[in-house]
């Protein structure tokens, strides 16, 4: 199944990287309207069926550190195979669970799976595209990455009304097993500088020497801090629309603005990174970032805040998050190629936890505190913006030889 690099960049692998991608999100997001009946179904409290969440997120954040690594040993494609059969298999015990104990299984088994094709995703990217090129094609894949889960709250409430929880888990397994054969037949492999597996560790050696890179630091420091803030925001933000007097229907239109802007972002990325380099849009993007949190901040602390204002604010602030973070993980990525899957897997675990870390400050803090969301935005943000000045400019290295990756998309 070997094939040549322009090969594998045909239409159709970045159709299938962006499928791929997508998985984690929607299954996650999927779930939650058929918590309740979770709840029902199995006769427990709501806190212990929303652990089918919790365990999802783990194990999303966990197993990439693993895939990723293996992936740099061993090669995209199996491993991608290998995880897109873990998360098939993980919907199909999931929606046959007689327990609540089993459908948590079932959930971290899709959650290992989910993040082996999310993290898989990213370095292959790496691996096809250079530099400028490789931010510019990733920002396309996030953007659809972004896009395609805002529809599952809604598939997860039809297919739920329809025919119970289950279905949504069926769901899922329908959507790997249809992707799986693709996958299998169609994907070639891409990673042509394989790194032999010396023990733990060199392993641990050759992660550390990545961390230490600063193209990589800094880049997994500011795209990580981004999802502290962006998580921050919407763990917040239900709480603050219904503080404010604003419907469930209404929070959700605007929330689809928001999402909007992030899209948007990532589009502009897509279109731009290739014609004016990645680092100007990450100092544009940082800079919005920061005036967005900050204007949020200045609202809540005058208490000044309306409804339209705030969520005006925020499409602001996710259209820079839209601009930082393909930028960001393009960069994380190619600054050792040899290493993309390694770079891809703690880039996306930094972004999880993080993520994790400001929905349980923001559930604790948030109920007794209006200003915590805006707070922690501000911190993260602030965060983002010195991570993005300390960047320097792009470099693709190749062995110990850095390539420039600035305004030269063939290197």
């Amino acid at each position: 199944m070997h094939a040549s690099k322009s090969q594998a960049s045909k239409p159709l692998l970045l159709f299938m990287l962006i499928v791929a991608s997508s998985i984690g999100s929607l299954t996650m997001l999927v779930l939650i309207p058929g918590i309740p009946g979770i709840q029902s179904s199995f006769g427990v409290s709501y806190a212990a069926a929303q652990l089918a969440l919790t365990t999802y997120l783990v194990a999303l954040a966990a197993g990439q550190l693993v895939f990723g690594p293996l992936s740099d040993t061993i090669g995209r494609r199996p491993v991608m195979v290998a995880s897109i059969t873990i998360f098939a298999l993980g919907g199909v015990i999931g929606a046959l669970a007689p327990n609540l104990s089993v459908l948590l299984l079932a959930r971290v088994l899709q959650g290992i799976g989910a993040c082996g094709a999310m993290v898989l995703s990213r370095a292959i990217v790496a691996d096809i595209y250079k530099g400028n090129r490789a931010a510019s094609v990733l920002g396309f894949v996030i953007m659809a990455w972004s896009t395609i889960p805002m529809f599952g709250p809604l598939v997860g409430g039809v297919l739920t009304e329809s025919f119970g929880w289950r279905a949504i888990l069926w769901f899922t397994a329908i959507f790997g097993l249809a992707l799986l054969p693709l996958v299998y037949f169609r994907l070639a492999e891409t990673n042509f500088d394989r790194i032999a597996f010396k023990g733990g560790g060199v392993l641990l050696k050759e992660t550390c020497e990545l961390v230490a890179d600063r193209m990589f630091f800094t880049n997994t420091v500011h795209v990580g801090a981004t999802a502290f803030a962006f998580y921050a925001f919407m763990a917040g933000s239900a709480i603050i629309a219904s503080q404010m007097g604003g419907s469930g229907m209404v929070y959700g239109l605007y929330f689809l603005l928001v999402a909007g802007g992030y899209t948007v972002g990532n589009l502009i990325t897509g279109m731009l990174a290739s014609r004016i380099g990645s680092r100007p849009l990450i100092i544009i993007g940082a800079s919005i970032v920061l005036a967005g949190a900050s204007v949020t901040l200045a609202m809540f602390v005058l208490d000044a805040a309306t409804f339209p204002g705030f969520f005006g604010v925020m499409t602001i602030f996710a259209f820079g998050c839209g601009l930082l973070v393909p930028t960001g993980i393009s960069a994380a990525t190619g600054a050792r190629p040899r290493l993309a899957g390694t770079a891809s897997a703690l880039t996306g675990s930094l972004q999880m936890a993080l993520g994790g870390l400001a929905t349980l400050v923001i559930g604790i803090l948030q109920p007794d505190h209006m200003i915590a969301t805006a707070a922690a935005m501000q911190i993260g943000a602030s965060i983002v913006f010195v991570a993005a000045l300390l960047t320097p400019r792009f470099y693709a290295t190749t062995g110990d030889k850095p390539v420039s990756a600035e305004g030269d998309t063939s290197s």
